[in-house]
């Protein structure tokens, strides 16, 4: 969403970064936790309510603290234990957090939680769908807060984050004309240099430049 001084070229350039503050921690935490409902289908606590001796289904908190700990062990908890957001000081793996977004991602399906009676609301339940729409909205969200943070990092329709770079060596053009390369042994390791070349491994990087200044070399000299 662009707001006025934006559209009107009165506000300062956005700096960009790879640096995830507390702030912008808190913000995407806060996100997925909107979403984990949507992950029901993977941590469901069944339920009955005896009082219309009815079963029902609720998320899994426990369930869901259990495993996240075990998937991604170094995410931030606070002094109980909790999934938090760190606060001023408190020192936090930021890329434990792009694994979150990540897990979510890909495990967020469709659902629809109701009260099983809109007068005397016993319970509410949760209808769980195989389809996941949803991922739009959740991908779009994200990536809302990470182009208003000016955080070079986009979660794309394959429901990887995918590392941004400022004034990069790979402009649109230069990938397109990657895919129209027939020799598949070249376009493998074209596909495989950009990979690594939007990873934050410095050395990595490096690696995966060099390929990219040959491939385009290689590729200038084909087309």
């Amino acid at each position: 969403m662009e707001l006025y001084s934006e559209r009107n070229g009165k506000r300062d350039l956005k700096q960009h970064t790879y640096c995830i503050n507390e702030n912008m921690y808190s913000l995407l935490l806060s996100c997925c936790t909107k979403y984990k409902k949507n992950l029901t289908k993977i941590f469901q606590l069944p339920c009955h309510n005896s009082f219309v001796d009815k079963d029902y289904i609720k998320f899994n908190e426990k369930l869901f603290s259990q495993r996240i700990n075990s998937k991604i062990p170094s995410l931030f908890r606070n002094e109980s234990g909790a999934i938090a957001a760190p606060k001023s000081g408190d020192n936090y793996d930021q890329y434990a957090l792009l694994d979150l977004i990540e897990f979510f991602g890909k495990n967020i399906k469709d659902v629809r939680e109701a009260w099983n009676n809109e007068n005397y609301r016993n319970y509410k339940n949760i209808y769980i769908y195989d389809s996941s729409k949803v991922f739009n909205e959740f991908k779009d969200s994200i990536n809302e807060l990470f182009s208003e943070a000016g955080l070079l990092y986009e979660l794309n329709d394959e429901k990887i984050i995918e590392r941004l770079v400022d004034d990069d060596v790979l402009t649109p053009e230069i990938e397109t004309s990657f895919e129209s390369l027939t020799d598949k042994t070249l376009h493998d390791l074209l596909e495989s240099a950009i990979d690594f070349y939007r990873t934050p491994n410095n050395s990595a990087r490096q690696e995966s430049l060099e390929k990219l200044w040959g491939g385009i070399g290689e590729t200038q000299n084909i087309l």
